[in-house]
């Protein structure tokens, strides 16, 4: 499989006022809330979700995101808004109300969601060091709890009174991971496969800022001392049988980043194959997949270079 340059390529996420119900007696100043409803509609493919063919993705009813805006009605950081439908388009719902009218409204988002958030600053999150792989060239394992997007920050005026159609607000998601293929060659039965490097790969926790103006580089992160592993596993619920001629695919999301040295490690039937890897010239980077062709037949000690 070729590289997707755009695996971290986003989806759209439209608000629009539903209705002017509001959950709670609102401040003196502001209108009556009208609840907030999101369509999201994916642009690429690479996004969260069940990928159903190659990298190709939808959302999956029951997705929840996490949504920020100081400027609505109280009581609704970190807001949950759930998908609706299994599509590449999905209704999402939720309780976040508009503000005061015809004011800046913030907002703020990020995937899956986390109830333990309580700041745009510092939401949680984790990537596990050791990632469970169904069987050969699965890709279900790495949707769900294991991916992690952040929307770009919006600024959108609120309705300029209770009831008032607003403009749909877009929002843009991008991974805040590095998804790797690698392609394993062989003899024997494979049952785990071990990327090592000289900085983390995965970590126990962390946090990140979801405010920040991203550009076109890596989210800035918070790994507490001690919480980064410079080490990522995938483990097969099956082991598979190795071909010569046909490779097996492994799929492990990493902490994009730099190093100066990576090591393959396959555990094939009852020994240990280690491959030397040249790192990607700029390191790993966010919202990128890599493939690696590692060849545990032949090239045990070839230093051969990744491709995006």
């Amino acid at each position: 499989m070729n590289s997707l340059k755009n695996t971290g390529a986003a989806f759209l996420l439209l608000f629009a006022i539903t209705s002017c119900i509001p959950h709670e007696a609102p401040d003196p100043d502001m209108t009556p809330g009208n609840l907030i409803s999101i369509n999201g509609s994916m642009q690429e493919p690479g996004t969260r979700t069940t990928l159903s063919e190659g990298i190709h993705t939808h959302w999956v009813a029951g997705d929840y995101i996490g949504l920020f805006s100081d400027e609505v009605n109280s009581g609704y950081n970190n807001s949950p808004y759930t998908a609706q439908n299994s599509a590449s388009t999905s209704e999402f719902t939720g309780e976040m109300e508009w503000g005061a009218a015809s004011t800046s409204h913030t907002f703020y988002a990020y995937y899956p969601y986390d109830g333990d958030s309580s700041t745009a600053t510092a939401v949680p999150f984790y990537l596990s060091s050791v990632q469970f792989q169904s069987g050969a060239n699965s890709t279900s394992h790495i949707t769900g709890g294991v991916d992690f997007l952040i929307a770009e920050p919006v600024t959108v005026l609120s309705p300029p009174e209770a009831g008032a159609i607003s403009p749909a607000v877009g929002l843009t998601f991008h991974h805040l991971f590095s998804l790797i293929e690698i392609q394993v060659i062989g003899n024997g039965s494979l049952s785990r496969v071990e990327l090592l490097g000289t900085a983390p790969l995965t970590c126990g926790s962390g946090t990140v800022d979801i405010t920040q103006d991203l550009g076109d580089g890596n989210y800035s992160v918070n790994i507490p001392d001690g919480h980064g592993n410079a080490y990522a596993a995938v483990q097969l619920l099956s082991s598979v049988s190795l071909s010569s001629e046909d490779p097996v695919s492994i799929y492990m999301m990493v902490l994009p980043g730099t190093h100066e040295t990576t090591t393959i490690r396959c555990k094939i039937s009852d020994s240990e194959y280690i491959l030397n890897k040249t790192p990607p010239t700029g390191g790993f980077i966010r919202g990128k997949k890599y493939v690696v062709t590692a060849d545990m037949a032949v090239n045990l000690t070839f230093n051969g270079t990744w491709h995006e």
